[in-house]
């Protein structure tokens, strides 16, 4: 019963995240009437604007993790050899 119970749970939670992800990519298929295409995904890839956004969320993101281990491991190390 606890296993089932488990399965169940898992099911339910993994249907709570992946419709709401696949009803927006279905949503945003449908930039023409009736028909089903990645018009939308081409405009917006080729918007120099977006190019630039998102080359700065990633540099951003690059740096969040060089200063993250930078932050972590000294910290790590010093409470290892320290405590």
């Amino acid at each position: 019963m606890k296993r089932l119970f488990a399965w169940a749970t898992a099911i339910a939670g993994a249907l709570f995240f992946f419709l709401p992800l696949l009803g927006t990519f279905e949503f945003s298929l449908r930039a023409r009437r009736g028909v089903y295409s990645f018009d939308a995904y081409r405009s917006v890839l080729a918007d120099p604007q977006f190019q630039e956004t998102f080359l700065y969320s990633v540099a951003m993101a690059l740096a969040t993790i060089v200063v993250g281990i930078l932050i972590v491991t000294p910290t790590v190390f010093w409470v290892r050899m320290k405590l």
